[in-house]
């Protein structure tokens, strides 16, 4: 990737399913664009992401590492920096343990995917707070708990994705608050509710 010294004023960069196995200084590199606002390197291969490099990635608005299956078991600490951030994808990696607290200083974002990965704490309480969230990806995790009724904060929520996690209990009526949801999938749980209960709650919504 040493051919992105030359494009200083770069604002795009998709090499989604390249293969950069061998570019071990893609992180570097990449950080050298002061211009950039998107970065897409979904299935390229990547093994490893850098843990202490300080970024410049202030015009950054959408940053998509999915499907790389870093051998980081942990979300890298410089990515919680990135707070002009408005669409996150990061799944299919296989992080682990809990959602990383830092996440919730990330409040720009709209679209926030951490499917496919490991995670395995309940859905912290700060996370329904993030009021421009507009798709939120959870599925295929080892979420656990339940479903809080602080979900009525996920005012600008358009697709909630809960699918095959862990949850327990009731989806809580405070739903109903959230008025923009097109898409709402909680299959593959262990949730103990009626499906017309789950709809009466999203009856304010009708008109």
């Amino acid at each position: 990737l040493q051919w992105l010294l030359g494009l200083p004023l770069l604002q795009h960069l998709d090499m989604s399913g390249v293969n950069l196995s061998k570019a071990f200084d893609w992180l570097q590199l990449t950080n050298t664009l002061p211009s950039l606002f998107d970065l897409h390197l979904s299935y390229s291969q990547l093994s490893f992401i850098p843990s202490t490099l300080t970024v410049n990635f202030s015009s950054l608005l959408t940053l998509d590492l999915s499907m790389n299956q870093f051998e980081n078991t942990l979300i890298p600490s410089w990515i919680f920096g990135l707070r002009n951030l408005v669409s996150l994808d990061l799944s299919e990696n296989y992080f682990q343990g809990p959602i990383p607290i830092d996440l919730q200083n990330m409040t720009s974002l709209r679209h926030l995917d951490l499917s496919l990965n490991n995670f395995n704490s309940s859905i912290p309480n700060w996370l329904y707070s993030f009021s421009h969230l507009e798709f939120l990806n959870l599925r295929k995790n080892l979420l656990q708990g339940i479903i809080s009724t602080s979900i009525r904060n996920l005012t600008s929520a358009i697709s909630i994705d809960l699918t095959s996690n862990q949850l327990n209990g009731k989806v809580p009526r405070s739903l109903g608050n959230v008025c923009n949801l097109r898409e709402l999938r909680l299959s593959d749980n262990k949730l103990s509710q009626e499906v017309s209960a789950i709809l009466e709650s999203l009856l304010r919504c009708v008109s």
